[in-house]
């Protein structure tokens, strides 16, 4: 009976650090999807034009967060949220607010942007990448 109450207690302690070792690599996971660092982004105007920025995330206490760099100056992303693989962020840009949306495909970053009267797509890689 002592063994048959040992077993048992020993796989309660088991079961709970089992769980505990799951749900500890899933915020891990979650936390290293591929989306922190430097990206080197291009937004495409309606007339073809190509303007260049660099999006900025970083994660820190279970949180993101983004920069926008540009010629402009660095200005911290408006409603930055991630949701998985997908980015979403105000940007600001000559008085207008810019939204966009970004997905994570294939280790590059792809979407669209709308704001001021105007949509286009939006590409880029991350810093370093070849």
């Amino acid at each position: 009976m002592k063994n048959l109450h040992f077993s048992k207690r020993l796989y309660a302690v088991l079961a709970v650090f089992a769980l505990t070792l799951g749900l500890g690599a899933s915020v891990v996971r979650a936390a290293d999807n591929g989306l922190a660092g430097k990206w080197k982004m291009v937004s495409t105007t309606p007339d073809g034009s190509e303007f260049p920025w660099t999006l900025v995330i970083s994660y820190q206490d279970g949180k993101y967060n983004g920069t926008i760099q540009s010629e402009q100056g660095d200005v911290a992303a408006k409603d930055f949220k991630v949701d998985g693989t997908t980015v979403t962020l105000t940007g600001v840009y000559q008085d207008n607010d810019y939204q966009v949306r970004l997905k994570l495909m294939d280790g590059k970053l792809k979407g669209s942007w709308s704001g001021g009267g105007d949509t286009g797509d939006i590409r880029g890689e991350k810093a370093g990448a070849s």
